[in-house]
This record gives structure tokens, sequence and C-alpha cells, in this order.
């Protein structure tokens, strides 16, 4: 409980309903998955370069960004709007 604690503090990650879960986590661990083999062997032997994601953090930090590039915090409402108020006649 303890280390589930510390895991979910590490994470910042504060509520019962975090440990809970680090704590089912560890209950049922995953077993590692054997690498995905293709039937085509010089597909098996490629090899990718590592990914770091320094430029894009840099991006995001840099504090002279366009007004544009800056995250929108209010999704706009899906739901369809109606012009016409409802007539009230309901003699079909």
């Amino acid at each position: 409980m303890a280390g589930a604690i510390e895991k979910a503090a590490a994470a910042r990650a504060f509520g019962a309903d975090y440990v809970a879960n680090i704590l089912r986590q560890q209950q049922s661990p995953r077993r590692p998955q054997p690498p995905l083999v293709l039937r085509d062997p010089l597909l098996n032997e490629l090899v990718t370069d590592p990914l770091s994601l320094l430029e894009y953090d840099a991006f995001i930090l840099k504090p002279g960004k366009e007004p544009d590039d800056t995250p929108r915090t209010k999704t706009e409402s899906t739901e369809l709007v109606h012009d016409e108020p409802p007539t009230g006649d309901d003699s079909d």
C-alpha cells in the first residue's frame, strides 16, 4: 500500500482511486509480449532511430509563440441550434 501511495504521489496523482488503480495493476501485471515477427525477414531487421521529444517540448514551452498556437481550453458545443420557437400546435 505504501509503495502504491509513493508511486501515485510521484506521478502527482492524488486520490484513493489512483492508489486503488495502482494496486490493481500490481496484482495482475502484464506479461511482456514477444516482438512481432513479419513474413519478410528484411522487415524484421529494420531499426528506427530513438525519438526525442525535446524539440517538441522546447517549441511548446517557447515564450514567444504565436497567439494562435496556444491550446484552446474551451470547446464549442456540437449541439444543434434551433432558431424557430416551438409552435405548440400538436393537432395532426
